[in-house]
């Protein structure tokens, strides 16, 4: 793999952490600023989609996953994101 290649690997695994970071951050600030109450159910799919889908990137990109394997996290991944959707009222 060349240097561009390496780089380019980098910074996109660098762009995804701090994704999860900041989208821990958001959901903190937001909850921060509603004060006590029940967290909603779209505030957890919303962190799981936030975290997971970065995870799922670098752990691909390190090679640590098998590409089969990342397309089946990526798949459950949509398939729990859109399993409610049936159910919302527009």
């Amino acid at each position: 793999m060349n240097a561009t290649m390496q780089a380019t690997r980098f910074w996109i695994e660098i762009i995804a952490a701090l994704t999860i970071a900041l989208a821990i951050g958001a959901i903190m600030y937001q909850r921060f600023q509603q004060g006590s109450g029940p967290v909603s159910i779209r505030t957890i799919q919303l962190l799981a989609i936030a975290v997971l889908a970065p995870l799922i990137l670098i752990l691909g990109l390190e090679r640590v996953l098998e590409p089969s394997a990342v397309g089946a996290l990526i798949g459950a991944l949509l398939g729990y994101l859109l399993s409610g959707i049936g159910n919302e009222r527009s």
